[in-house]
């Protein structure tokens, strides 16, 4: 069993790559995750918004396994208990649990219709490498929950 998030980002803020760096070293003693960085494409003004969502399609689905689960603003949105019962129920039935987050664009309406499951962080846009470090943080609450861990409370 392992948690796979695939991306698009280019990891600019050290200080957004501590934070996701300290929550997958608290994690590593629950479950194996894997970060997936996929190459953005470059958002060029004689491109459009449905050629950019096209090209980053083609790349998720050829890196992508056909079950995957997608973080969505408009996806569903759960408690952090909500949350680690969904987490441990998709771990037990599927083995792996593979999490989209989509490039600056967002994702294709053809990939959103693929995904199992979407899922919101929050309503809010945030940026996408703070959206990772916060979807880290639930998971590692999510499993000190499970595992009845002092963290949440």
């Amino acid at each position: 069993m392992k948690i796979n998030i695939y991306y698009f980002s280019k990891n600019s803020d050290r200080n957004l790559i501590s934070l996701e760096g300290e929550f997958l070293s608290r994690i590593k003693f629950f479950i194996e995750v894997k970060m997936i960085c996929l190459k953005p494409f470059a958002i060029k003004n004689d491109l459009s918004r449905e050629v950019v969502l096209k090209k980053e399609q083609v790349l998720i689905e050829d890196k992508l396994p056909t079950n995957f689960i997608i973080l969505d603003e408009l996806g569903e949105q759960m408690t952090s208990r909500k949350f680690a019962t969904f987490l441990e129920k998709e771990l037990v039935d599927y083995g792996d649990l593979n999490i989209l987050i989509g490039g600056a664009l967002g994702l294709s309406d053809e990939i959103k219709s693929k995904a199992r499951k979407k899922i919101a962080i929050s309503q809010m846009t945030l940026t996408h490498d703070f959206c990772r470090v916060l979807l880290l943080e639930q998971i590692y609450r999510a499993f000190t929950i499970i595992k009845n861990i002092k963290y949440h409370y």
